[in-house]
């Protein structure tokens, strides 16, 4: 028990950077998005459009990515499963019935 709370320790820093990743790219995704519609949000701007309606439009594409991102994720996941060898979790009663060498 102890052993896979100290793996559990050892991972979390890798996790937390992953997380850290994953929303510096989806960031900076969002924000390229955001300047290829520039001409948009100007000219919404120049017709005298609430805040809230260009706000909208990034918010509806964000929320576009997140989907079809996590589809995709999906897909490949299920894709490549076969391919990508599985851990196999062991416990002291398994370790203890191995023969010793």
């Amino acid at each position: 028990m102890g052993s896979q709370r100290l793996q559990l320790f050892q991972m979390s820093p890798f996790r937390i950077l992953r997380v850290l990743n994953a929303g510096i790219v989806i960031g900076l995704i969002i924000y390229t998005f955001t300047l290829d519609n520039i001409t948009e949000i100007a000219v919404l701007k120049l017709l005298d459009a609430q805040e809230r309606r260009s706000c909208g439009m990034i918010l509806q594409q964000a929320i576009f990515m997140g989907v079809l991102g996590t589809i995709i994720g999906g897909v490949l996941e299920q894709v490549s499963e076969p391919y990508i060898p599985r851990r196999v979790q062991t416990t002291s009663g398994d370790i203890a019935r191995c023969p010793s060498s």
